[in-house]
C-alpha cells in the first residue's frame, strides 16, 4: 500500500463521497447553527462557531483507477475525504487488497493509518537517537 497524490482524475472519481461528505456535514451542523441564531441573533461567524462542536464528515470510497501512460493495468485506489467547516482534504492510498477482503474505511483505518503511526514513532527514536 502505497499514497497517491491528487490529481484532477482522482479528484473527480471522488466527487460523488465529497458530495456525501458535505451533504452530512451540513446537515449535522444546521441545527447548532440555528440554535445560536436564536441565542446571538445577528452574529456574523456562527457558523465558525458552531464548527466546534460538529465532528468532521469522513467519507471512503474504492476507485478502479490507472494511470494514463506508467501503469499496465487498473488497481484499487482507497479514497478518504475528510470535510470540515474550513476545508476539503482528500487522501489516496494504491492497495492490491480486494475490496471483498477489506473495505474501503476499515483498509484505511486498519491499515494504512497504523502504518503511519509507526512511521512517525520511527522519525521520533531515529531523531532521539541522533541528538
Amino acid at each position: 500500500m502505497f499514497g497517491l497524490a491528487e490529481n484532477p482524475r482522482l479528484l473527480e472519481l471522488s466527487q460523488p463521497i465529497q458530495y456525501r461528505a458535505s451533504q452530512e456535514y451540513s446537515q449535522k451542523i444546521q441545527p447548532i447553527v440555528e440554535f445560536f441564531k436564536s441565542l446571538f441573533p445577528g452574529e456574523a461567524h456562527l457558523k465558525k462557531d458552531a464548527a466546534a462542536f460538529v465532528n468532521n464528515s469522513v467519507w471512503y470510497c474504492s476507485l478502479d483507477y490507472q494511470t494514463l501512460d506508467s501503469w499496465s493495468r487498473s488497481r484499487r485506489v482507497v479514497a478518504k475525504v475528510d470535510y470540515s467547516n474550513e476545508e476539503v482534504n482528500r487522501r489516496f492510498v494504491v492497495t492490491l487488497l480486494p475490496i471483498k477482503q477489506i473495505p474501503p474505511g476499515r483498509l484505511y483505518t486498519q491499515k494504512d493509518c497504523p502504518r503511519g503511526n509507526a512511521g512517525k514513532l520511527s522519525q521520533r527514536t531515529k531523531i532521539r537517537f541522533t541528538k
